[in-house]
């Protein structure tokens, strides 16, 4: 009631914070099989919608918390494979360096998103859709597609490996067939407003081996 109806519907950009613990299987000097299962433990990321009414627009997250909004932390399996440059050398440095390219799937997981939507169903409570605090409607689990650079720096006791990477998720993040998106049961405006949801995003991360 607050925002009234929508005029328009974008992308927030967030940053997030991730940790994993890296694997790597060598198949040969240059080819490796890579895996880095892991936390996403913030993520900033939503929807933000703008509406003709006295509040003028929100932010919509997956998770709803009083008057607060936010997303589910994310667990994260990703597989690649890693091929690799031979040794390089930087002027007179004993240090050497290879350069690297990957590219593969990952599997991720909404932490508690089962437990907190079904959980509303068991007790009978529900969000009010007559209200702006209703959560984007989202899959416990989905599919990326990634590909990345990157290189690995060797030192006396331990390799670095600065690298850059870009994840597309695969297919509809919404889940239109939960009770709390389907506009037959439920009126929920911020979801029933979109056909698709689909995440995207840069990540850089600092490995330590």
């Amino acid at each position: 009631p607050n925002i009234g109806n929508f005029r328009s519907i974008s992308s927030k950009n967030g940053i997030g914070l991730g940790l994993g613990l890296p694997l790597d299987y060598r198949i040969n000097s240059r080819l490796n099989i890579s895996m880095a299962p892991g936390f996403l433990l913030f993520e900033g990321h939503g929807l933000t919608y703008t509406g003709t009414g006295p509040q003028g627009s929100t932010i919509r997250h997956q998770k709803v918390d009083e008057n607060s909004t936010y997303n589910f932390s994310r667990f994260e399996l990703p597989m690649h494979l890693k091929v690799r440059s031979d040794h390089k050398y930087l002027g007179t440095s004993k240090n050497s360096y290879k350069l690297y390219m990957l590219g593969g799937m990952k599997y991720s997981s909404h932490i508690g998103a089962k437990g907190y939507y079904e959980g509303k169903n068991v007790t009978g409570e529900q969000f009010d859709p007559t209200s702006s605090n209703v959560p984007l409607i989202v899959k416990y689990d989905f599919f990326s597609y990634e590909m990345g650079l990157g290189f690995d720096i060797y030192f006396t006791y331990f390799k670095l490996s600065p690298e850059i990477r870009f994840s597309q998720s695969i297919g509809n993040l919404l889940d239109k067939n939960h009770t709390y998106a389907n506009p037959s049961d439920y009126p929920n405006p911020f979801v029933n407003a979109l056909d698709r949801l689909r995440l995207r995003s840069f990540q850089f991360s600092l490995i330590f081996e």
